[in-house]
């Protein structure tokens, strides 16, 4: 994969789940660069680590809410311990 695909990659991953897409762009350029965090300003650092922090946290909300929309839709009121004991 390019590092132009790459970054296309994360912007869209990035926007997917709530970064302002001027920061998304800017993080997405230097995810997909591959450069070592040794090369990276103090404040490009944090950037990245801030924005990826916000990104998992929406990421695994969105999973839960996801698995409890799932729950919300079983018949939990049709279930008998008989169905139960099957698992």
């Amino acid at each position: 994969m390019s590092q132009e695909e790459k970054e296309i990659l994360y912007h869209a991953k990035l926007i997917r789940y709530g970064v302002d897409l001027k920061i998304a762009a800017k993080v997405a350029k230097i995810l997909a660069s591959g450069n070592s965090d040794d090369s990276l300003t103090p404040e490009d650092k944090k950037l990245v680590t801030d924005i990826c922090q916000f990104w998992l946290e929406k990421r695994n909300h969105l999973k839960r809410l996801n698995l409890l929309s799932l729950t919300d839709n079983f018949p939990s009121n049709q279930i008998s311990v008989k169905h139960i004991k099957k698992f």
